[in-house]
Order: structure tokens, then C-alpha cells, then sequence
């Protein structure tokens, strides 16, 4: 036994001495001290590399490379940047097969990643730091293309498990956790597009993307499905600033994505799915927008061109949003609401570029606030940005043409209206029941739109209103006519007091309106008609205090108007210059006003009493700044209480008035005179010689005592008088007695004074 080897040990030694066998044996050295080295070679120059590119601090706890099978293993791999780990690798698996180099091939079976952790950062000029390393090249010349065929590529299987990327840019951070990624059958030269899967959660809300990669196609493409839970919106915030200084809410996705990329036609994507945001709350231009959800379903295709061609958006789908709020951002409570709706639709949306098309909107409960302020603007002005020129050196850009066949608000909606420029402040609520407008077309703004309002003012006046607008002409358009039912009057003294210096104390109004506006002139007529209206002047303070422009008297003059339906009926055309800034609604219908109630008014009279003519008196009431009526009095002869046939044919005009106009009172006030003094004497004197002669004991010669006439006998005369032409109404005529006030008998002392009753409305 220990002949033969010591023999083959002989053999060997003396094999080394020869030179072929000592250039083997050196050879086969070499070869085992770079399998030995190789790993640490491949470490040092990976953490040179990374150094050298941005790496503060560099390294890795182990590197396995067997050169035969191509397969590398690398264990935790570090890298720090400014205090901070930008690389986590703790895992990594790369097998390689070198025959396929040789037919220029670089083919890669598999790769694996575990536990990794990556930050990937872009900065302002547009530049990524992966893992805070720059990728960019060196600024060496490029290197001369090589003849021959191109090198292919291929990747059977990339695997990342339990891995997270971290993407950082200005105003914005994403954070993907990668619960499981796959990727196969990527290569170069093969048709077959590659499969690519990824489950895992981004800013912590899941995501699940499936999809088919073709990078190295004509065209080269991508199909997808993606599914996305959840998404927070409030990290996106920063990116919408300035415009939007507040995002809150959530976004998911569930959709299809298809892209495709040649060098002639460039990018071209389209997508269709559905995007739902849920408890959507931003703040915009003082704007605070609350929605509990918002649901897209549609198509978008977008066509980018090759940089050639004006880029391409197209959105087509319909939208659904539910609970929406719009607040005063500054407002302290949530009474203060500019908008609320309850569920607003949005059906056949088409965005092409510029053009706007929208089959239908309809809108459920919705509430409106309008509000005037103090200085008698609309407060929704201060929520609207104002526009903002172009440079001069920017080309202009292209209008936004907007087509809206129908729009539909329905029942159960309302439109609150608060005017704080009046005093008291005016609040009126309109309950809309139905609300309609035909096409709305911005490219053709002579095209009249046709609309119907119809409604509730407060809860118990109804509102019905059509006609056209033309909202996209230079200067607004519109026709309407309206019917206003029951309207109750008192609430309208916030605008009464200033224009016309009455308070309304009650009644109801019923209106037909007309009205034209085009090119800012006003034209249009009202149709009132008042029932059970009181009314009572202001005092001298507050008309100082609202500086009210009134000079109408208009209690005895709506009297008058009064029919015996308690109905005053008048027509109030009105007119003006819109864009005169001068123009006053308030001075339009005060003039309105004066003309229907005074000539109305005085006229009536004029022709019911004739031929009593002359019987209106204007008296001053300086305490009441407006204006009283009275009627012609009725004559009596001195010292009587008989009514003549003259004062009983006016007894007989005056009653068919008050028969006529059911609400009007008289006023019945008794006056004497020195006449009436004159004739009592008289009447008095013949009594008592009457009294004498009949006792016989009167003598002739023998002087007669003057009587005396006191004052307390003229008053009950003229009382007396007053009762008489009262009681003939009654009695006679069938007026009731409420209708009819008395007032304290009066002595005229004026030598030429008539005996009288006056009568004042």
C-alpha cells in the first residue's frame, strides 16, 4: 500500500519541475485567489463608486459571487447620507448566464429582493438621487458606437418582497411599501409582453396594480389594471398651493390604463374606470368646500404628441357628487353657508381641450345663500378671484367654450336671501319647487335660453316665473314674466321704509310681472294687486335714520283705491339705464309709485263724487311729513241740523264710495260758527216772546233781556249735526257704524265761517 503512493507522490513532484506543468499550476492559482478575492474586489468597488457619487457612509455586510453559475448574493447593504440611511438592501439575489453573452445577449434568470429600503428624491432642476446617489454620467466623451448587432436584453423573474420606496420632491412625499412585486419575461427580442404584479400600500392605503409591460415593442406599450383604496389627499396639498391653501380627504381608484409610445405619434394614453373621493374638504379663494363624496366614471384619453403636435385631453363620463357645503372660509359658524346641496349630477361630461360639454345637470336640495352687505354688495364677489392679466409676451389663451343642454334643479331646494344693507335687515326665503334652463351654449351668445322658475316665497306665497336669458352676451340678456300669489307685505318694510316712507303693518300681494333687460336698458311693467293693506308713516326720526328719499302720502290714497273686495289693484311700469351709474331702483319705482296712486286715486274720486268736483283739500301735517285727504263738507244754514236736498244727494255719492270700497273710513267732525251764534240768538229770542204771548203777559214796549249763547250750546250743535249726517248713513244708507269716526265738535271764529261737518277720509 505504501509503495503506490509513495510512487504516484514521486510522479507528481517530479511533474512540477517540468514548465508546463509549473505554467498550470500557477494558472490554476491565480484562478482560485480571484474566486477568493473577487467578492471583496466587487465590495471595495461598489462602496468606491457609491463614495465617489454622493455616499457619505457606504457598506456591505457581505458580497457571494460564483463566477461559474453567474449567481451573486449581497447582504446588507448601507448607504448614509447626511445622517440619514437613503439604502437599506438586505437581501439581494442576481443570477446571470454567460453563454447567452456570446451571441451578445445579457440574460438575467432571476433577481430577488428582500427587506430593501430605497429613497428616491428629485430636486428642483428635475434631478433624481437614488438612494442619495447620482446616476448621472461622467463628463467624459461618450464612447464610439460599436459595429455589429445590437445587444439584447432579458430578464426571466425580478421578485421583490417586504421592500419599501420612499419618493421625495418638492411639496410632496410618497411612501411605497411593497408587500410582493413580480416581474417576468422581459426581453428585448420576444413579442410576448411581460407580466408585471405589485400588492403592497402607498401612503398606507392599499394598492394592487396588474399589468402587461411590451418597453422593447413598435409600439412599445403598457396595459394595466389598477386598484387603489383609500389614498389620502392631504399629502397632495402643497402641490395645489397657491390656489388650494387646504386639502383633506381620500381618494380610490379602480380603473384601466392603457399607453402606447412610437417616435412619429408619441405618447398616447387612455384610461377608463371609476375615481371616487370621499370626505373631500379644501379651502380655496376664502372658500372652505366640504363633499362627503365625489364619483367619477368615465374614459380619459390623452394625446401628447411627439412635442410637435398641440397636446390632446379628453374626458368623457358622467360625475356624482353628494353632500356638498360651500362656507365663508372665515366664517365662525355654519350658519353662515353660501351653498349646500344634497346630491348633484353630472351626466354625458365631454372635455375636448377647450370644449365643455355637458348633457344634463341635475341638482337635489340644494340651498343657496345670497347675501348684500352693509354697502349694498353681493358678499359672493369676494369669493370670486379676480382676473389676472397675461404677460405681454404670452400668447392669449383660448376661451373655454361650455355647451349645457339642460339644467334641473329639483324639489325640496331653496334660495335664502339676507339683505344687511336695510333697516330692519331683510330676510326672505324662496322654497323652490321646480327649476328648469334649456341649452346654455357660450359659442353662440345671441342663442335665447329658455327657464322656468316655480316656487314658494316663505311658506305659503307661491312664485312661477318663465322666460329667456342670454347670459354669454357682452351685455346680459333676459325676458321673463312672473306671478307672485299671497305674498305676505310686512316683511318687505325693510325696503318700503326708505322708498317709500310707510311701514307695512299687513296685507298680502299678488304681482304679475314683465320685464325686459337688453343692452343695459330696463324696461318692464307690475301688475299689483294688495289685499288688506295698513300702512303707517314713519315719524320724522326714522326717516332720518334711514335716510329714506320718500315724499308719498299714501294712507288715504290706498283708501280710496280699496274695492270691495278690500283689493287695490294698481300698474307700475318701470324704466332705466342699467349702465348709468346714477341709475336708483328706488327713485324708478317711487315715481312709479306717486303717478298709479295719486292720479289713480284723485281721479276716482274726482268722477264718483261729481258734480261735487272741489272736494279734495291737501293739509300739510308737517308732524307726519305726508299728506292727508278730505272731502267737501256739508253746509248747513245757521243755527240748523237739517240736511238740505244737496247734502243728502252727497250723502247718497258718498255711500255708493264706501259701498265700493269696503276698507275706507270717514272721519264726521261737527263745526259752528258766529253765524250759528247769531241764529240761536234769534231763534232764542223768539221763544221768548212766543213764551209771553202764550201766557199773555207780554206788553207791547216792554224791553226784551238779550240771551246768551254760551259755547257749550255751539258745540252741541255742531255735535249735533255731525250725529245727524252719522245716523242718516246708517239708518238710511246701512254703512256701519265702525266705519264712521266722530271727533270733538269745533267753533270756527272766523267772522266769514260756514256751518259745517267735515268729513276727512
Amino acid at each position: 500500500m505504501t509503495s503506490p503512493v509513495n510512487h504516484l507522490l514521486n510522479r507528481f513532484i517530479h511533474s512540477l519541475r517540468t514548465r508546463t506543468s509549473k505554467v498550470i499550476l500557477t494558472l490554476g492559482l491565480c484562478v482560485l485567489l480571484i474566486i477568493v478575492l473577487l467578492p471583496r474586489g466587487i465590495s471595495y468597488g461598489v462602496r468606491d463608486w457609491l463614495q465617489t457619487h454622493g455616499a457619505d457612509e457606504a457598506t456591505i455586510g457581505n458580497i457571494d459571487f460564483n463566477l461559474f453559475t453567474g449567481r451573486l448574493t449581497l447582504d446588507d447593504l448601507r448607504i448614509r447620507v447626511d445622517q440619514e440611511h437613503t439604502l437599506v438592501l438586505a437581501e439581494a439575489l442576481i443570477d446571470v448566464s454567460w453563454r447567452p453573452l456570446f451571441d451578445r445577449q445579457f440574460q438575467v434568470n432571476e433577481v430577488v429582493i428582500e427587506n430593501t429600503s430605497i429613497t428616491l428624491e428629485q430636486d428642483t432642476e428635475s434631478r433624481f438621487l437614488i438612494g442619495g446617489i447620482s446616476p448621472q454620467r461622467s463628463s467624459r466623451a461618450a464612447m464610439p458606437a460599436e459595429a455589429g448587432p445590437a445587444w439584447g436584453f432579458g430578464l426571466d423573474k425580478l421578485s421583490i418582497v417586504n421592500s419599501k420606496l420612499r419618493y421625495v420632491r418638492p411639496q410632496l412625499e410618497l411612501n411605497l411599501h411593497i408587500d410582493t412585486a413580480n416581474l417576468t419575461g422581459l426581453h428585448s427580442g420576444g413579442s410576448t409582453p411581460a407580466q408585471f404584479t405589485l400588492a403592497g400600500k402607498i401612503n398606507g392605503s392599499p394598492l394592487r396594480i396588474d399589468s402587461q409591460l411590451a418597453p422593447f415593442a413598435v409600439p412599445a406599450g403598457v396595459d394595466v389594471d389598477i386598484n387603489l383604496q383609500g389614498l389620502s389627499l392631504a399629502g397632495f396639498a402643497r402641490l395645489a398651493q397657491p390656489r388650494i391653501n387646504s386639502l383633506v380627504g381620500t381618494a380610490s381608484m379602480h380603473g384601466h390604463i392603457k399607453g402606447s409610445y412610437t417616435r412619429d405619434k408619441g405618447l398616447q394614453m387612455e384610461s377608463d374606470g371609476e375615481l371616487a373621493l370621499q370626505e373631500l374638504d379644501l379651502t380655496a379663494n376664502n372658500l372652505h368646500i366640504q363633499s362627503d363624496s365625489l364619483l367619477w366614471a368615465g374614459a380619459i384619453q390623452a394625446d401628447l404628441g411627439n412635442g410637435t403636435d398641440k397636446p390632446r385631453l379628453v374626458l368623457k363620463g358622467d360625475a356624482v357628487a353628494g353632500k356638498i357645503a360651500m362656507r365663508d372660509a372665515q366664517a365662525q359658524t355654519e350658519a353662515d353657508g353660501l351653498l349646500d346641496i344634497e346630491t348633484l349630477k353630472l351626466a354625458e361630461v365631454r372635455l375636448d381641450n377647450n370644449e365643455l360639454y355637458i348633457a344634463a345637470v341635475e341638482a337635489e336640495q340644494l340651498h343657496a345663500y345670497l347675501r348684500r352687505d352693509n354697502e349694498g354688495k353681493l358678499t359672493i364677489s369676494s369669493y370670486l378671484g379676480a382676473p389676472t392679466e397675461p404677460p405681454a409676451d404670452e400668447p392669449a389663451r383660448e376661451t373655454l367654450a361650455v355647451r349645457i343642454d339642460d339644467i334641473h334643479i329639483g324639489e325640496n331646494s331653496s334660495l335664502t336671501f339676507d339683505d344687511m344693507s336695510t333697516r330692519p335687515v331683510f330676510r326672505s326665503v324662496i322654497y323652490l319647487d321646480n327649476v328648469k334652463l334649456g341649452t346654455l351654449d357660450s359659442r353662440q351668445p345671441e342663442q335665447a335660453t329658455d327657464f322656468t322658475v316655480d316656487g314658494k316665497i316663505g311658506k305659503f306665497s307661491s312664485l312661477n316665473s318663465k322666460g329667456t336669458i342670454q347670459p354669454f352676451l357682452p351685455r346680459f340678456g333676459l325676458t321673463m314674466t312672473g306671478e307672485v300669489k299671497t305674498l305676505e307685505l310686512p316683511p318687505l318694510t325693510s325696503y318700503t321704509s326708505g322708498i317709500l316712507g310707510y311701514k307695512l303693518l299687513s296685507g298680502q300681494l299678488q304681482a304679475d310681472i314683465e320685464l325686459d333687460i337688453h343692452d343695459n336698458q330696463l324696461a318692464g311693467e307690475s301688475r299689483l294687486v294688495l289685499n288688506n293693506l295698513s300702512v303707517q308713516a314713519l315719524t320724522v326720526a326714522e326717516k332720518k335714520a334711514i335716510d329714506s328719499k320718500a315724499d308719498l302720502s299714501l294712507e288715504a290714497g290706498l283708501a280710496m283705491l280699496r274695492d270691495k273686495q278690500n283689493n287695490i289693484r294698481l300698474k307700475l311700469p318701470f324704466k332705466g339705464d342699467l349702465s348709468d351709474p346714477q341709475f336708483d331702483f328706488s327713485d324708478a319705482i317711487n315715481q312709479a309709485i306717486r303717478k298709479a296712486v295719486t292720479a289713480t286715486s284723485l281721479n276716482y274720486l274726482k268722477y264718483t263724487l261729481q258734480p261735487f268736483g272741489s272736494i279734495l283739500l291737501v293739509a300739510d301735517l308737517a308732524s307726519r311729513i305726508a299728506s292727508a285727504v278730505r272731502l267737501e263738507p256739508v253746509i248747513f244754514t245757521a243755527g240748523s241740523t237739517t240736511l238740505d236736498a244737496t247734502a243728502l244727494e252727497y250723502q247718497e255719492r258718498l255711500t255708493r264710495l264706501l259701498e265700493q270700497r269696503p276698507q275706507l273710513r270717514i272721519k264726521i267732525c261737527g263745526i259752528a260758527t258766529s253765524s250759528d251764534e247769531k241764529a240761536l240768538m234769534e231763534k232764542a229770542l223768539e221763544a221768548y216772546q212766543a213764551e209771553l204771548n202764550r201766557r199773555g203777559s207780554y206788553e207791547s214796549g216792554t224791553p226784551v233781556p238779550v240771551p246768551e249763547i254760551t259755547d257749550e250750546q255751539l258745540l252741541g250743535l255742531a255735535a249735533e249735526r255731525a250725529d245727524r249726517i252719522k245716523t242718516v248713513l246708517i239708518t238710511r244708507h246701512g254703512i256701519g257704524a265702525d266705519r264712521l269716526f266722530g271727533c270733538q265738535p269745533q267753533i270756527d271764529p272766523k267772522k266769514d265761517a260756514v256751518p259745517r261737518v267735515e268729513l276727512g277720509i
